[in-house]
């Protein structure tokens, strides 16, 4: 896993901005870090800021291989 990107969803109810946004970040990056050394992994996946689901399936469609059946 290279990155970890929290969605917002429709039915979600949190919807972080600013300071509570960034602490978060700071937070899941920490996390991201001490896992990384429980399972002994070489690098610490990138953890991104939350993104709308739409927004991050329509990249994930962009960046599909041609011809890769879509789900």
């Amino acid at each position: 896993m290279a990155a970890i990107t929290p969605l917002y969803t429709e039915h979600g109810d949190v919807r972080l901005k600013g300071e509570r946004e960034a602490k978060k970040l700071a937070h899941w990056q920490a996390v991201a870090a001490s896992a990384r050394e429980q399972c002994g992994r070489a690098a610490v996946p990138a953890v991104n800021p939350p993104s709308p689901w739409p927004t991050r399936l329509a990249g994930a469609r962009r960046n599909a291989a041609p011809g890769a059946a879509s789900g």
